[in-house]
């Protein structure tokens, strides 16, 4: 029997197929999304957490009301390829509802105007963003916003949440709308050419990462006179008289100028002379473990002063500041190896100008040559004035 070698060859791909297939996992829905804050380092952890989509829905706002439909944009690979008009490959998100990425972002302390942020999915798949699209976006972008609730379904039998999508003010969040709200940096381009907002909404969200710059709490010159200042330590209550003309009397000039708070303890005063610096605004002291303390270090013209075994000398309180000395305040994770400003995610900088408190609107050298000059009193009467003579000099 001859044997149709033709219909065998075919239903034997047919067989691979089916069996590649399935054994290709389809990608599932996520539940829950993991929120870590970086340092500037980009590796220590300043805090995180982790939360799911029924913790989301019950303790945060809601997003979205699921009678609304969104859309985001779709390459346009025919005429303009950023389509104003907002009319062509329009990619529907559904009824959604979700949490504001703000919001998640607020559960680990937050994003300043530096920092950024990145998505990424379940698959590796990520997208970053800038500061002024969490927390400030324009009406025609809209909150970013994990969705996880489409059509009637919650996940996850959403199947491609948890997702990223814009909840725009006319509700269809256009190519044109991510080149106006967005750096060129954060947009997103169909192979490298044909722009669409449709490539940032992330499906199957797992981990939103927030990488901390380094935030200039100020950055300024102050002035300083002879004499003190008074300065209230914050966990006694007990007030000290301290010289203005010190890296401590800087701060607190800089404070005034500057419009933060800090907080100084007294707990090694009676011991060594010194009051210690704990807060500056929203970065505080903590010694959270052996490898881990965040606190404040001080260096004055790239000086590290060591007000701990040279209290004497080098006491924020003590250390005397010179004319255009530059004070350096900087916080980090003092624990880590080779600890330096380098390492820092916050600073203050400084420079200090001693002044006397007095203006100086004249000071050199003049030539008065023989004769008079000529002077106008108030009430406009002259007199004949020598030359050399106090009045001359003037």
């Amino acid at each position: 029997m001859i044997r149709d070698t033709g219909k065998s060859m075919i239903l034997a791909v047919l067989l691979c197929i089916v069996i590649i297939s399935s054994a290709v996992p389809a990608m599932a829905a996520t539940t829950e999304v993991n929120i870590t804050k970086y340092a500037s380092d980009d590796t220590t952890i300043l805090n995180e957490t982790r939360v799911n989509y029924t913790w989301m829905e019950a303790n945060l706002a809601v997003q979205g009301n699921g009678a609304t439909e969104y859309s985001h944009q779709g390459p346009i690979f025919e005429g303009d390829r950023w389509d104003p008009d907002e009319t062509l490959n329009l990619k529907s998100k559904g009824l959604v509802k979700g949490t504001d990425v703000r919001d998640l972002c607020e559960l680990v302390g937050g994003m300043s105007p530096s920092d950024e942020i990145k998505i990424i999915a379940s698959d590796g798949f990520s997208e970053r963003f800038g500061y002024e699209n969490v927390y400030l976006p324009q009406s025609r972008q809209g909150p970013m916003v994990v969705c996880w609730y489409k059509d009637g379904d919650h996940v996850p039998d959403y199947g491609d949440g948890l997702q990223l999508a814009f909840f725009a003010n006319d509700t269809v969040f256009g190519n044109w709308d991510m080149h106006e709200c967005m750096a060129p940096e954060y947009r997103y381009n169909y192979s490298g050419v044909y722009p669409s907002s449709n490539g940032l909404s992330v499906k199957y969200v797992d981990t939103i990462e927030i990488y901390s710059a380094v935030e200039a709490v100020f950055d300024g010159a102050v002035t300083l006179t002879e004499g003190n200042f008074t300065l209230t330590a914050y966990d006694s209550g007990v007030d000290y008289e301290v010289k203005q003309l010190t890296p401590m009397g800087a701060l607190d000039a800089a404070a005034t100028a500057g419009g933060f708070e800090y907080n100084v303890t007294d707990k090694k005063f009676a011991d060594k002379g010194i009051l210690m610096l704990d807060d500056i605004g929203e970065y505080i002291y903590n010694n959270v473990n052996d490898t881990v303390k965040w606190a404040w270090s001080c260096s004055v013209n790239d000086h590290v002063l060591d007000d701990w075994n040279s209290p004497g000398t080098e006491g924020l309180n003590v250390y005397e500041l010179q004319d255009n000395d530059v004070v350096y305040y900087f916080y980090g994770n003092v624990n880590l190896p080779d600890y330096g400003a380098e390492d820092a995610i916050a600073v203050i900088n400084i420079t200090a100008n001693t002044g006397t408190g007095v203006d100086v609107i004249f000071d050199g050298a003049v030539v008065l040559e023989e004769g008079n000059f000529t002077w106008y009193n108030k009430d406009g009467n002259s007199h004949e004035v020598a030359n050399s003579t106090p009045h001359g000099a003037l």
